[in-house]
């Protein structure tokens, strides 16, 4: 006979999900909400705690299985809820994007990034408070994997406070038992610096760029001094090959006349700069590449007034959307095609562009950094002279700490995409009214906000006017998640060839 029973917990045990069940004269206790069960003695002993005190093995074994909890049972039942919800959204994914340093060793005529009014680095204050961060929001999130992205400027500048931030990441990740994938975005020619050589060693993927041509590569990646950093980047791309590094190497395409010769060339030069790591963990892609050599740019300084971001910001020159992409990637589609066949590396490694992965603006064209994890990742950035708590989506566990999208990252990000592009997420903020699924440049609640409309046109408005627009965006996007719903397929139109699944 078996006889369950729910009412007053045990004297002294304060979670409210302990069930009492008797199975042939023998008292168990069931946890509900961790859907443990305690042997008859444990049982015995979980009654007995207000008189007895339990063992310290003892008392960590019930805590594990929520059989002990330091809350009421009001508390604990609005915990379970936020569980259930966090365990709904529970993402794959959580990347943290750290900017050491705005300064790079080149002078990129295109970069958005580069500065040199800032500090030259990030705080060692600032870095520990990233990964106090890192801990808390996996705390929360309760995701099993780490992305943890360098960016900059050029982050091998800053090796020391890459590896602290590196180091910080991997012991929070050690101590939580989750897996940690470090990730850097440079131009390649410092990997095989002997200063930075520990941060290479602790860095799992590279994402290197190389110009369609040596020449090319001079005009539009110059070192400071004006010098080519070709070869020096072709070295460094060597030796992460050498050390087991997984690769992306973008070739940024500019001209399509003479683009299957050029681009050949520089395959068939890294190729020999790679050597015996030839077939090791690389891959190929190609990028359109804007470039705008009118910038007038003769030094870091003049950089920072005439920069391309400065071109985005209001009553400073012209808008992004006087500046389309150069080159049309589908239009040279064959041309790429028989350079990724005629390579030294097989097909499988080159990542070909095609027509849903090159979607008309403005959803084809991202910033620096967009966090974007369509696994329902969580994202946060940190940048010198920003808070360390960046709202980059929103978030539906109550207790989680909001913050803001910080000047640093709106003034040098060219767009910034919310992530959780599903549309079954809510996409309004618990602090900020964002134009929900669109590339905005700022939170609502500043003086001016910058977004692209459905035209794809960039419009600035301030405060009330941007309210206004997130509001009928958010009812857009309820009247969408409704279509969807009822729709056959469950396709979001958004999103051509991706299904969508509540």
């Amino acid at each position: 006979m078996i006889t369950i029973g729910r009412g007053k917990p045990p004297a002294g045990v304060s979670s409210a999900y302990n069930v009492s069940v008797e199975v042939d004269g023998e008292a168990f206790v069931v946890n509900t909400r961790t859907q443990a069960v305690l042997p008859g003695g444990m049982s015995r002993k979980l009654h007995e705690r207000a008189q007895r005190r339990l063992a310290p093995l003892e008392e960590r074994f019930l805590r594990a299985r929520g059989f002990i909890v330091d809350r009421t049972p009001d508390e604990e039942r609005r915990a379970l809820e936020v569980e259930l919800h966090q365990a709904r959204y529970r993402p794959a994914i959580v990347s943290l994007t750290v900017t050491p340093s705005y300064q790079c060793n080149c002078v990129c005529p295109e970069c958005p990034q580069l500065d040199y009014d800032r500090a030259p680095v990030i705080s060692d204050q600032h870095l520990d408070a990233t990964v106090r961060t890192l801990e808390e929001m996996l705390m929360a999130r309760k995701a099993w994997n780490v992305a943890l992205w360098l960016f900059g400027g050029e982050p091998l500048i800053a090796a020391d406070q890459c590896l602290r931030v590196i180091q910080g990441a991997q012991e929070v990740t050690r101590r939580l038992g989750v897996n940690l994938q470090v990730m850097a975005t440079t131009n390649g020619t410092l990997i095989s610096s002997p200063r930075a050589r520990a941060v290479v060693e602790n860095v799992d993927l590279f994402y290197v760029a190389l110009s369609e041509s040596r020449e090319m590569h001079g005009v539009q990646r110059p070192y400071v001094n004006g010098k080519n950093g070709y070869d020096d980047t072709l070295a460094g791309i060597a030796l992460a090959a050498q050390l087991g590094k997984k690769l992306i190497v973008r070739l940024n395409v500019t001209h399509r006349e003479g683009i299957i010769d050029n681009l050949g060339t520089v395959l068939r030069e890294l190729h020999a700069a790679m050597g015996n790591t030839t077939y090791g963990d690389i891959k190929f892609e190609f990028h359109s590449f804007t470039f705008q050599p009118t910038c007038g740019v003769s030094g870091p300084k003049e950089y920072a007034a005439q920069s391309g971001r400065a071109l985005l910001l209001p009553r400073r020159g012209k808008s992004e959307e006087v500046r389309p992409r150069s080159l049309d990637m589908m239009s040279v589609l064959p041309e790429l095609e028989q350079v990724a066949r005629q390579s030294p590396w097989p097909l499988d490694k080159f990542r070909l562009p095609h027509a849903a992965a090159i979607m008309p603006p403005p959803l084809s064209e991202v910033g620096f950094i967009t966090m974007c994890d369509y696994s329902r990742g969580s994202g946060v950035a940190v940048a010198p002279g920003g808070e360390h708590y960046l709202c980059a989506q929103h978030n539906e566990v109550p207790e989680y700490k909001m913050g803001h999208i910080t000047r640093p990252l709106y003034n040098n990000a060219r767009y910034l995409k919310i992530i959780n592009a599903s549309p079954f997420d809510d996409p309004t903020c618990a602090t900020c009214a964002y134009v929900p699924l669109c590339y905005v440049k700022k939170c609502a609640h500043e003086l001016q906000d910058a977004y692209r409309g459905k035209d794809g046109r960039v419009r600035y408005s301030r405060a009330p006017a941007c309210q206004r627009t997130a509001n009928s965006a958010f009812a857009e996007l309820v009247r969408l998640k409704q279509r969807i719903a009822a729709s056959e397929d469950s396709v979001d139109p958004r999103f051509p060839m991706k299904k969508v699944t509540q």
